[in-house]
């Protein structure tokens, strides 16, 4: 652990999202950023980390590229066309091309896990000291609603409209849970992987609570015939979104040629 903070900047500090699906490494880095004075945040998926990007106002990310539920590269992508964060990969996967290939894909910086936890912070500065004044995440329009089955989620108003455009209200737990689902491309996700993304670090919570949630998220959506059974409970296994998912590829409003849901919403 650091002795001194030396390149501590408490005026401005770091805000900083660590991916990473082995627990321990993440747990232990970020456990020494913080030591540094950065805010930290956790995500052990591809698909939990387009939700905190979202959600937790971040300046840098550092990810590796090994990630269950998706390719490192993809995500690499996302993050450059969707926000406007600096990733700086800390991988396993350190080779040249996948160097080469990380840089074009959008990294900040590249380097390999035997990359120092000191070496590491002062890369964080000098990646936030090129880009100036502290950013957060900026979502696209053409990435910001998502429909399925005829509903519309708004991932920026963080609003819900069913197939009749009435709007649906979603607590934060909610919204994060429907839009880990929405993401997840119809893979099983286990009740530990929803606990770590919906629940604060460090909260003791039972498998109970992650089945509440989900009950409570099915509620909402079965106030349309057929929209709970959209969430599907797999034995031993966790729970699968099973509609159908569109992602438009621009900003149209819901029902074109009918209401919109801001019309109905001020009727």
């Amino acid at each position: 652990m650091p002795g001194k903070r030396s390149i501590d900047r408490p005026d401005s500090p770091l805000r900083c999202l660590v991916v990473d699906a082995d627990t321990d490494e993440r747990k232990t880095l970020r456990s020494y950023l913080e030591a540094y004075g950065m805010a930290v945040r956790e995500s052990v998926s591809a698909t939990s980390a387009r939700i905190e990007a979202i959600d937790f106002p971040c300046d840098v990310v550092v990810m590796e590229m090994e990630l269950p539920d998706d390719d490192g590269f993809e995500l690499l992508r996302w993050m450059r066309e969707n926000t406007s964060l600096d990733v700086v990969v800390r991988s396993s996967r350190s080779d040249e091309l996948s160097r080469i290939l990380g840089l074009e894909y959008g990294a900040a910086d590249y380097v390999g896990k035997t990359c120092s936890n000191r070496e590491l912070v002062a890369r964080l500065h000098a990646v936030r000291g090129r880009s100036g004044a502290p950013r957060a995440a900026r979502i696209e329009t053409r990435q910001s609603r998502v429909r399925f089955s005829g509903w519309t989620l708004d991932v920026t108003s963080r609003r819900l409209w069913d197939p009749r455009f009435n709007d649906v209200p979603l607590s934060n737990a909610e919204f994060r849970m429907l839009w880990l689902f929405l993401w997840s491309k119809r893979r099983v996700l286990s009740r530990h992987e929803l606990k770590a993304t919906l629940f604060a670090r460090g909260t003791a919570l039972a498998e109970r609570s992650v089945d509440a949630a989900v009950s409570r998220l099915r509620q909402k959506l079965g106030s349309v015939e057929g929209g709970a059974a959209m969430l599907e409970t797999v034995r031993g296994r966790g729970y699968q979104f099973v509609g159908n998912v569109h992602w438009p590829t621009s900003r149209e409003e819901p029902g074109a040629g009918r209401q919109s849901p801001r019309s109905a919403a001020s009727a």
